[in-house]
């Protein structure tokens, strides 16, 4: 082979190498911001992992010829909550499909897939295009993202948490953040109680609504009077609890309460909202209590309570 048709294959196969390795570079799509994957989703939701499964097929993009192979993803995830989107409630288990390069011969530049992938367990937010039935497709490449990491509550417990603490220290500064500012009190709640005058007279019978610049002084007023808890004692007593969801039903739940109550069936009646989570919260034995949170203006808030 002549020495200048030689240089001229070597240049050939280095430049080609060269666009390859370039266009692998610069073909994976840069990250989309917070405000492109809001806007671009027809769902947003948060919620637990429970099963990710692989399997090798053709690609889902790349139809350029050659071996090529990408690896597909399901992912099945029990919703916790919904910030964006109609059709799904939380409870729901729902099926996330995505998928990530797994081969490619010749390796020809082009997108990568996923960034991420979670594993069983991982609490996650996810921002998802609607496909068919369950099924949803998450948007490339970061529709999917660790909302805290495994074993840690959830913003929606956080919440719980911090409400709980304040409401039993009386901490008005706080209760001031965690009610919204119209708060539903479930029949047989203990402020309802006549002698606190939030509500008209036989209001622990039926439930009502108090404004949270009502409530919040009324409770303050009773544990300054009753001493509240000490932080030793507080401490302890919140390890001990457990936090349940209970399952949204078309906009409602039902569930028992401590002590009888005058509803027609002797149970309450939540009225929820797309994204609602209602807390059974309770000691290893003895009353538990409720509390149904919301997001109001991107902050987890009570808007109704049963606490006897």
């Amino acid at each position: 082979m002549k020495s200048h048709n030689r240089a001229a294959l070597v240049a050939a196969v280095t430049g080609t190498i060269l666009i390859l390795q370039c266009g692998s570079a610069f073909a994976a799509r840069a990250p989309r911001s917070d405000s492109e994957l809001e806007k671009s989703a027809t769902h947003i939701v948060t919620g637990e992992v429970q099963e990710v499964t692989a399997k090798m097929g053709k690609p889902a993009v790349d139809k350029a010829p050659g071996l090529h192979r990408d690896r597909h993803y399901e992912i099945k995830l029990e919703v916790g909550s919904i910030a964006k989107g109609e059709g799904i409630k939380p409870g729901d288990q729902i099926t996330l499909n995505t998928w990530q390069v797994g081969s490619r011969v010749p390796p020809l530049p082009g997108p990568q897939g996923q960034n991420w992938i979670p594993a069983k367990g991982d609490r996650v937010i996810a921002y998802l295009e609607a496909k068919d039935g369950d099924s949803y497709e998450l948007l490339l490449p970061n529709g999917i993202a660790a909302h805290s990491r495994p074993g840690e509550p959830g913003p929606e417990l956080v919440a719980a948490q911090k409400h709980l603490r304040a409401f039993l220290t009386g901490d008005v500064k706080t209760l001031a953040k965690t009610y919204a500012p119209d708060v539903r009190l479930m029949p047989g709640h203990e402020m309802l109680k006549e002698e606190y005058g939030l509500a008209q007279a036989g209001a622990r019978a039926t439930g009502a609504a108090v404004a949270r610049d009502k409530l919040v002084p009324a409770i303050g007023g009773v544990m300054t009077r009753t001493g509240g808890f000490s932080e030793e004692t507080l401490d302890k007593l919140l390890k001990m609890m457990t936090y349940k969801p209970l399952k949204i039903k078309d906009g409602k739940v039902v569930t028992d309460s401590t002590d009888p109550v005058q509803t027609a069936d002797g149970k309450l009646h939540f009225q929820t909202e797309s994204g609602d989570v209602v807390l059974k919260i309770a000691p290893p034995e003895g009353d538990f209590l409720l509390l149904q949170l919301r997001q109001v203006d991107g902050a987890w808030m009570v808007v109704a309570e049963y606490i006897d």
